[in-house]
């Protein structure tokens, strides 16, 4: 009977290393990740992917389905699904990403005989998690909105900027309002008057009144 000599024990194990090495590999390249899901992106940050899937026709409705996934990952959560049955268009004006974890929507709705905007919240951290909705009747050229890390919402509107956190609704510019940003990665929100900047603290993800 051939003996196992330490130089074939040696060669084995190598292989075996080998072996077990390339499965996760090849397995990681067959399975989907985050940033190959179909879908067209609309936000993206360094830890978060939003992406929409568009099915069917205006003419006959369309499913629209927005999903948030974590970037290297394989799992995709459900932000909303909703039946398009508009006569017109609905699309994305801007997609805005305060966090992981918060997401908003400004929504273009325009038919026959009605337009509007829209912004909605969204908790990405659970599925159809939407928690506040802003709505304006018409189409808004210029409207910005911000969305911070604790899922508050500032938005300037025809020169005015109100803002919406977990102490409600408040207006902190009533006219002359331009330039709305958001410090990345922060609550605060800036503006300016006029030559004049200005900025706020925002207290808690936005609460619908």
């Amino acid at each position: 009977m051939p003996r196992t000599t330490p130089r074939r024990l040696a060669i084995a194990g190598v292989l075996a290393a080998i072996a077990v090495a390339a499965t996760p590999i090849a397995a990681q390249a067959a399975s989907p990740t985050c940033t190959a899901k179909d879908g067209d992106t609309i936000a993206r940050n360094t830890t978060t992917r939003v992406f929409i899937r568009t099915t069917g026709t205006i003419d006959d409705g369309q499913d629209v389905r927005v999903y948030s996934c974590r970037l290297h990952t394989r799992t995709a959560i459900l932000a909303t699904r909703f039946r398009n049955d508009l006569d017109g268009s609905l699309r994305v004006e801007e997609a805005i990403l305060g966090s992981s974890k918060y997401l908003g929507i400004m929504w273009d709705e325009e038919t026959g005989t009605a337009d509007a905007t829209d912004v909605y919240l969204y908790d990405l951290s659970v599925p159809d998690g939407r928690f506040f909705t802003f709505s304006r009747d018409g189409l808004r050229e210029g409207l910005q909105a911000v969305v911070t890390r604790n899922g508050a919402l500032a938005v300037q509107d025809g020169g005015a900027v109100t803002v919406f956190d977990s102490a409600g609704k408040r207006v902190l510019a009533p006219t002359g309002a331009t330039a709305l940003a958001w410090g990345a990665g922060t609550n605060t929100v800036y503006w300016t008057v006029g030559p004049t900047p200005f900025s706020t603290v925002l207290a808690g993800r936005a609460k619908d009144s």
